[in-house]
């Protein structure tokens, strides 16, 4: 049998068997059942073992066994995981100069797609480029892809089982409000010929893919004087059928009386949650407008409000918050935005879990900061961590921060990552893999000028 004594880095640890008059092989690991190895033919059968990390750290017994028939033989083995602490770089890779990558999606056989914008001829315009999640190299030919002529910026991005994917833009011409654009492409990252062109004046910030091959976007839209929450739906032919608006009401106050805006989405369901911030008189003891993170159900394919709206509760000074990324676990929805105060003088990382019945279940707030702080994304790992990224104020400057916590759990943070160099950084976005491998995106800013960067961080 093949199979290294020692082991690294999370991943796949692979698994050579080579036996004679065989019909199956099984492995068990550390006593467990770990499936059926693959035939490859001439009596070699091949498969791997996972490895997430440090949390798999230490020795790990192997017992490979054959069986033909009524007959069995079997033999042990072992291997050592080291991993490196966690939030430990393994790699990192930076785009072109003047570019910044928004979100980042993992591809169904594990790669890195990274959305964002690239400066062409002194614009900013909509790029798309997919890395090996390996080692980062870009995949593509072409390398970058340019979507759109126009200037603007890829805000989402939302992988299908078949490795299509749903992109959502903004773009605009020259002295031009901006366009939204909900875009199918293929796995190689070209257009094909399926699109949803949103309402003029209105702006996308997410999407997410439903069942049956189609996406739900959301953003903003000024209405009536103020701006309301846009959302579309589009089915897997392209056909938009829904393009509308919701504005929030607590039933007290006149239409409008809030200022709403969304910055995510998770589908659950026939439920699409719709993430973001609303601001108003929230409360009646309160008498000043303030912003709150919020949480809107909505029918997937009315655009009904399918429960009730959560609103963010306020803890004294902490009166003001938003969500700006969230994540779907199997007990709740965790998001991520900020706290600040009253007047926002004092900003913090808040990251928590609530359950569709609107409470609270988990609240995470981070250290408060003088300048802004906040998180942008967050993904859910197989080990229960809440992996987020941000920006946190050091020095008169935005850096990017990236760090993990247990939900559910009142504990320390498990994992840091800052985001390096002198000038303004942010982490935009962040994925794990199958083997629980961390990947953030966001941009640096190198001798002035913005540069997109995508990390592989140790878990």
């Amino acid at each position: 049998m093949d199979l290294p004594a020692k082991v690294y880095a999370a991943g796949p640890v692979k698994l050579a068997v080579q036996t004679e008059n065989t019909g199956v092989v099984y492995v068990t690991l550390d006593g467990a059942d770990a499936g059926e190895l693959i035939a490859a033919g001439g009596g070699l059968f091949t498969g791997a073992l996972a490895v997430h990390g440090a949390i798999d750290n230490g020795s790990h017994s192997v017992e490979i066994i054959a069986k033909q028939g009524p007959y069995e033989d079997s033999r042990p083995a072992m291997y050592e995981v080291s991993t490196p602490e966690p939030g430990t770089e393994a790699w990192s890779q930076a785009g072109p100069v003047a570019s910044r990558t928004n979100r980042v999606a993992v591809t169904p056989a594990g790669d890195l797609i990274e959305v964002g914008q690239t400066e062409i001829g002194g614009v900013p315009r909509p790029t798309i480029r997919k890395r090996s999640g390996v080692t980062g190299a870009e995949l593509w030919p072409e390398g970058t892809i340019t979507l759109d002529t126009r200037e603007g910026a890829v805000v989402d991005v939302a992988m299908l089982p078949d490795g299509r994917m749903w992109v959502a833009m903004n773009v605009h011409a020259p002295n031009t409000d901006p366009l939204p654009r909900i875009v199918l492409l293929d796995a190689d990252g070209h257009e094909v010929g399926i699109e949803a062109p949103g309402t003029i004046g209105r702006v996308v910030r997410a999407l997410a893919t439903d069942a049956d091959g189609g996406c739900f976007a959301v953003g903003l839209a000024g209405v009536m004087g103020d701006w309301d929450i846009a959302f579309w739906a589009v089915n897997a032919a392209g056909v938009q059928t829904l393009g509308d608006t919701y504005d929030y009401t607590d039933g007290k106050h006149l239409p409008h009386s809030f200022v709403d805006f969304a910055t995510d989405v998770l589908i659950d369901g026939d439920v699409a949650w719709i993430v973001g911030a609303s601001k108003g008189k929230h409360d009646n003891n309160v008498k000043n407008n303030f912003l709150r993170g919020v949480l809107v159900p909505m029918d997937l394919h009315t655009g009904k409000i399918a429960g009730p709206v959560i609103v963010a509760p306020t803890v004294n000074p902490w009166l003001q918050s938003a969500f700006f990324g969230a994540a779907l676990g199997s007990d709740g929805i965790v998001v991520t935005g900020y706290g600040c105060d009253e007047t926002c003088s004092k900003y913090r990382i808040e990251t928590s879990r609530y359950s569709a019945d609107g409470e609270r279940t988990w609240f995470a707030p981070e250290l408060s900061n003088s300048g802004l702080a906040y998180g942008n994304d967050v993904a859910l790992d197989s080990q229960g961590r809440a992996l987020v990224a941000g920006a946190v104020t050091q020095n008169s400057k935005l850096r990017g921060y990236v760090f993990g916590r247990e939900v559910g759990v009142d504990g320390p943070i498990l994992l840091d990552h800052w985001y390096p160099g002198a000038g303004p950084s942010e982490a935009l976005g962040i994925v794990r893999d199958s083997y629980d491998r961390i990947f953030p995106t966001g941009y640096i800013t190198v001798s002035g000028k913005t540069q997109a960067r995508i990390t592989l961080i140790h878990g």
